[in-house]
């Protein structure tokens, strides 16, 4: 009887072994996932405060009564200098109501990752809309 336990053991501890390393993979994965979505969360919690205080400063200078510069594009002074801003525009189909109407996009993205994008829109009169950023 001994005898056959002695091997028992050995392939107990080798199972145990396969177990906990099976355990360890899944859990490596879902730390993995974690990391990516920080990283996704903190790349937002940036991005979005500068999307919208860009769309702001324009958005006043357009409810002041005057258009915004004819500048579709731009970057941010640090420590944001790695991020860069796009304007674009397509105008709203309202018939014949008036006055019509724009929709304007600013695009903010990193300067050296194009993959990670955000987008702020807002309504605008046409107005006040540049040409140059119709696309």
């Amino acid at each position: 009887m001994w005898r056959s336990q002695r091997g028992l053991l050995l392939v107990e501890a080798i199972l145990s072994a396969i177990i906990v390393a099976v355990g360890l993979v899944f859990v490596s994965r879902a730390l993995s996932s974690e990391v990516n979505a920080l990283h996704v969360v903190e790349e937002s919690a940036t991005v979005f405060p500068l999307a919208d205080a860009t769309l702001r400063a324009m958005n006043g200078v357009v409810q002041s009564g005057r258009a915004p510069g004819t500048k579709r594009d731009g970057t941010f002074d640090p420590p944001n200098a790695g991020y860069r801003w796009i304007a674009s525009a397509q105008p709203l189909e309202t018939g014949d109501a008036q006055p019509r109407y724009g929709m304007v996009t600013l695009t903010i993205r990193r300067v050296r990752d194009d993959a990670i994008m955000t987008f702020v829109r807002a309504l605008w009169p046409m107005e006040f809309v540049p040409t140059e950023w119709f696309s």
